[in-house]
Parts: C-alpha cells; sequence; structure tokens
C-alpha cells in the first residue's frame, strides 16, 4: 500500500471522496483502468474485508450512498511506475471531470 500525498495545503475534517481505487499488481499484464459500476465497487470494498462496525438500515443506506457518489476503478499495472501514473491520470481526469 502506498499512500500519495495530497497536492496542497492540509485540511482538516471530513473531505469528500475523489475515487475509489482497486490496485491489482500484475507484472505480466496491460496497465488497464475500468471504470466499477457502484455495485462493483461496493462488493470489492467488502471482499477487502474491512472493519464495518454493526449495519443498521440507516447505515447501510449511508455506506450505498456514499459509495454510488464516488467514481471507482479498477487499476491493473505491472510495475510500480505504471501503477502511480496511471493512479494520477485516473484522479487527472476525474478531477477534469467535477
Amino acid at each position: 500500500m502506498r499512500f500519495v500525498p495530497p497536492p496542497g495545503a492540509v485540511t482538516y475534517g471530513p473531505l469528500p471522496v475523489g475515487a475509489l481505487l482497486f490496485p491489482q499488481h500484475a507484472p505480466d499484464r496491460p496497465t488497464v483502468a475500468e471504470v466499477l459500476a457502484p455495485e462493483a465497487a461496493l462488493e470489492r470494498l467488502i471482499a477487502a474485508e474491512p472493519y464495518l462496525p454493526p449495519l443498521t438500515q440507516a447505515s447501510l443506506e449511508a455506506l450505498v450512498r456514499w459509495v454510488a457518489a464516488a467514481p471507482a476503478f479498477a487499476l491493473r499495472y505491472p510495475d510500480l511506475g505504471q501503477g502511480l501514473r496511471l493512479v494520477q491520470a485516473v484522479l487527472g481526469r476525474n478531477a477534469a471531470l467535477a
């Protein structure tokens, strides 16, 4: 896992999610960015086994709204350099759409 520092000044407090990225290192495969439907993004989040507090109907609906509000991408890359360029391209394209 690698955290990319945000550009500009540090902001405190809640921020909107710019995008959900699901990276996959695949040394023998081409670099690909695939747009995911909200349902596929939610499936991938659950498959990653994150800690989720006990879900009520209201919190589940909030989670679904949160996932649906952010564009999601499956990223496949053969090496770290191409992976970073792919993340920058996806985030740059997404920022241009906002």
